[in-house]
């Protein structure tokens, strides 16, 4: 089976049939393109070969999504990949020391100089931490009391991950009352979060 890509940015448009008599190269990449609207010349496209059969059935399924692509790996060997936004969510830690007996939120005096300290890791679907130079995601902040500040003392809008990770302050204000942050960055594959402090 062959897999046609157009070589400007590396996206797969087709997947020649899987059979056990395979075609050679130039035809499947005749018969891809040609069945392309506004493909342009053949000479824009290439083929890879894909040899492990098992895979047929994960392949279509990803080109049907228009998530199939040719990577460089590694070895500098070409390989098809799934590009599919990756699902994550964060995991936010706190350094409270006291919390509500009955919902746990964290307790802080409402006093207009104390302040909770919040901590940010990217996690993938199943909780793992993502640590990767390529998690550096900024992520929004919007509070409906209180302040937000880095860790300077400074206030802040926002905050970027670097691998994976970030921390930020919630100031209090003077008044009893539940504050809330919402942790958002606009990008689907990336779950919301929100972070709450009772100032009592």
């Amino acid at each position: 089976m062959w897999a046609i890509y157009r070589k400007s940015d590396n996206k797969v448009v087709g997947l020649s049939a899987d059979s056990a008599i395979e075609i050679e190269k130039d035809a499947a990449l005749q018969e891809i393109v040609s069945g392309l609207v506004d493909a342009g010349g053949v000479d824009e496209y290439d083929a890879f070969q894909v040899t492990d059969r098992s895979r047929t059935r994960s392949l279509f399924d990803a080109l049907g999504r228009g998530h199939l692509m040719i990577e460089e790996g590694r070895s500098g060997k070409l390989a098809l990949v799934d590009d599919a936004p990756e699902a994550c969510a964060l995991l936010v830690t706190t350094d409270a020391a006291n919390f509500h007996p009955v919902d746990g939120v964290p307790l802080i005096p409402g006093d207009g100089e104390s302040f909770l300290s919040v901590q940010l890791q990217k996690v993938n679907e199943e909780g793992k931490a993502l640590e990767r130079k390529k998690d550096a995601d900024e992520l929004w902040l919007r509070i409906d009391h209180g302040s937000l500040r880095n860790e300077k003392g400074e206030e802040i809008r926002s905050v970027k991950l670097a691998n994976g990770k970030a921390s930020f302050r919630i100031q209090a204000e003077k008044a009893k009352r539940l504050a809330t942050v919402r942790i958002f960055n606009g990008d689907p594959s990336f779950a919301d979060s929100v972070v709450r402090v009772e100032l009592i």
